[in-house]
């Protein structure tokens, strides 16, 4: 089962069809559009700013964003592959 965290006050957003990979990590500001896919060891960590990710995109083994400060977060587009 894949890995949804909170981090203070905010929890991660996930869209319709999300697919996550079993361990696979999502933590705090974190907002996936419809049909995201998450693989093996993939992080999504949001504990400063905000992540977007755009519908269709993908995030292959070992992929990862962070985003640590609380200065400007990050907006991925649509069917982007990382």
């Amino acid at each position: 089962m894949a890995h949804i965290l909170a981090y203070r006050d905010y929890r991660p957003s996930l869209g319709a069809g999300v697919r996550l990979a079993g361990n696979a990590a999502l933590i705090g500001r974190v907002r996936l559009g419809d049909g995201v896919v998450l693989g093996p060891l993939a992080v999504l960590r949001a504990d400063g700013e905000h992540i977007a990710v755009g519908e269709g995109s993908r995030f292959l083994d070992r992929a990862t964003v962070h985003i640590s400060d609380g200065l400007m977060g990050s907006v991925i587009g649509r069917r982007v592959t990382v």
